[in-house]
């Protein structure tokens, strides 16, 4: 291959990434917190930074804390007394500045929006090339380090990985935060193969991975910072002071968004945080089989390529120790915690196929790698020694399939098929007739409500002013949403009358979640329609 090609090669795979993540990008509506990071978008853009107030509808964390129901029936009654509140509680700060998350995303949805409106295509497009990107420049890292074959391998089975594919597809950080994870350790690998400015682009990356995403960066830093430290002495006092400045950095956001108070306990065991992410990870992020068959390519597979070896002891490293992280980090299981490094495992994945290829079937080593890849993405079969062990307990956070893996049907339906959307089926039946005095009750996805249809709009997790003086004309109702504080919404349905509206969509508790456990096509359908009432008094 010549040099102009190899250079033009991740241009191509990126133009093919981008068109494979956007085939039916725009077909469904956000679901809440797709909607969440669109409205606190379009405020940063309006002030400069993200309010969770905006004059009509107050955005919050989609937190329910069991024993919470007096101080919330109190609290959310007018908006002067729940800012402060939520504000105590950590949802935002005292003006309402949003710290739940970084403010990256927020960024490119709120210039998506000035673009696109409410466009979801658009809305999606900057998370869409960020995808893109991970996929680009997996490919160009791996070509550079290890061959141009395995680096088509690693593309394939990220681009094959139907929960990275389906999260890379939202209106929110998961793709920035892949793309920058995958950036972050590529830039780390420069600065210590002795590439030009290295220390710099490093920190420059890293920074910027911050800013999507500040839950994820600690356990990657530590380990680049203990290979710097351990395994290469004559550059110690570099990557002593290379830490410090990216730490520097890092500090003002660490304070601003109170992150060592956002480490509290959760109502979730440890036990089932720790086997629930075990059990994602293995199925969505690196078969645990494969990762052993890593790390006994890095310790005994002496006429392994040295870069190679050194390519897998790294990312491995990485996704342990991020899968151990988020387990004291996170409040739940939920796959978004740990699929920003489905890119290394896929760049693993091929590495030991490649390898497996070269030692046992060297003339015919690309077909063996391709067998162990095609493995890796159409069959549960690497995944299947633990996710069985964890099943009985675990298996409700995911269909892993027995012979071919169940979310190879999901990826179908994402790209060519339709769904339920009830979402849009609401959005739609409501726009034709609201007037522009009305309010909107929805007990959850009240967000999509408050972007689409900009009318003042009650309730979510916090029952933001369900009990208000004067009954809300519309009401949107899960009755399959069970984490709300429903008396207060029985009691607020009680003050007034209210007719059933003439709408057919399903009583799930979401729209777009990506969320294996969560996803429309674990839904038994078909199901009992959703509650959405019109005041008649």
């Amino acid at each position: 291959m010549s040099a102009r090609t190899s250079r033009r090669t991740p241009w191509l795979v990126f133009a093919l990434a981008l068109a494979w993540l956007s085939i039916g990008a725009g077909r469904r509506a956000l679901w809440q917190d797709e909607a969440a990071t669109a409205l606190l978008g379009k405020s940063f853009v309006e002030h400069g930074r993200p309010l969770a107030w905006d004059g009509k509808n107050l955005v919050t964390m989609d937190d329910f804390r069991a024993g919470e129901e007096a101080a919330i029936g109190a609290a959310m009654k007018s908006i002067e007394t729940a800012i402060p509140y939520l504000a105590a509680r950590g949802d935002f700060a005292a003006d309402t500045t949003w710290i739940g998350h970084p403010w990256g995303s927020f960024l490119l949805a709120g210039v998506a929006h000035e673009l696109g409106g409410t466009d979801e295509f658009v809305l999606r497009l900057p998370f869409l090339v960020s995808g893109a990107a991970a996929l680009a420049l997996l490919f160009a890292a791996l070509a550079r380090r290890v061959g141009t074959a395995p680096a088509w391998l690693a593309v394939l089975v990220l681009a094959f990985n139907v929960y990275w594919f389906v999260h890379a597809r939202q209106c929110r950080y998961y793709a920035p935060s892949s793309c920058f994870a995958l950036a972050t350790f590529v830039s780390y690998l420069r600065w210590r193969e002795g590439a030009r400015f290295g220390a710099a682009v490093f920190v420059a990356v890293a920074f910027v991975w911050f800013q999507f995403d500040f839950g994820s960066p600690f356990a990657a830093l530590a380990v680049f910072a203990a290979d710097a430290l351990l395994f290469d002495r004559t550059r110690k006092v570099e990557a002593l002071a290379t830490f410090a400045v990216l730490g520097a950095l890092y500090l003002p956001s660490i304070l601003y968004f109170d992150l060592a108070h956002r480490l509290r306990p959760t109502d979730t065991p440890f036990a089932v945080r720790a086997g629930g992410l075990a059990f994602l990870a293995n199925q969505y992020v690196l078969p645990f089989t494969l990762a052993a068959a890593a790390l006994a390519l890095v310790v005994f597979a002496k006429r392994a390529e040295a870069p190679t070896r050194r390519l897998v002891a790294l990312a491995l490293a990485v996704v342990l120790a991020e899968l151990a992280w988020m387990v004291r980090a996170s409040p739940y299981p939920f796959l978004r915690y740990v699929i920003a490094f489905a890119p290394l495992g896929a760049l693993i994945t091929a590495c030991v196929a490649w390898e497996a290829g070269r030692r046992w079937l060297p003339r015919r080593a690309g077909v063996l790698a391709i067998g162990v890849s095609a493995l890796a993405v159409a069959s549960p079969l690497f995944a299947a020694p633990l996710s069985r062990a964890l099943s009985a307990d675990f298996d409700d956070l995911c269909a892993p399939g027995r012979v071919v893996r169940a979310e190879l049907g999901v990826l179908a339906s994402e790209l060519f098929g339709s769904a339920p959307d009830p979402n849009r089926a609401v959005v739609e039946y409501l726009r034709g007739q609201l007037r522009a005095d009305d309010e909107i009750l929805a007990n959850y996805e009240d967000l999509p409500l408050a972007f689409y249809l900009d009318v003042p709009v009650r309730g979510g997790i916090a029952g933001f002013r369900v009990e208000a003086p004067t009954p809300a004309r519309w009401a949107v109702l899960r009755r399959t949403v069970r984490w709300v504080h429903w008396p207060a919404y029985e009691r607020a349905l009680a003050r007034a009358r209210y007719q059933r509206g003439a709408l057919d969509a399903p009583d799930i508790p979401w729209g777009n979640n990506p969320d294996p456990s969560a996803h429309w096509s674990r839904i038994p359908f078909p199901v009992a329609p959703l509650t959405l009432l019109r005041r008649t008094d």
